[in-house]
């Protein structure tokens, strides 16, 4: 199981990026989706609420390009496949 602690790295290089750039394309909602995940991760548990944005988080971050968006969105997408 992928440890809890790269997951919020991986997000918080997100959140970086996706706040740098919330008005190009979809990053914007991208940064909604990350802001919201305190309050979800609240309401349905850390784990259950990392599983239900992070799919909508990705999809929000397809700009997102080089080693460091390949190398957070590969250790977002492994962790929602641990699941499966």
């Amino acid at each position: 199981m992928t440890d809890i602690g790269v997951i919020f790295q991986a997000i918080h290089q997100a959140v970086d990026y996706a706040l740098a750039n919330s008005t190009k394309g979809h990053l914007g909602y991208a940064a909604l989706y990350i802001r919201a995940l305190p309050r979800v991760m609240a309401e349905q548990g850390l784990h259950e609420g990392l599983h239900s944005q992070l799919p909508y988080i990705l999809n929000n971050l397809q700009a997102w390009k080089g080693p460091e968006a390949r190398a957070a969105k590969k250790i977002l997408n492994d962790f929602l496949k641990e699941r499966k």
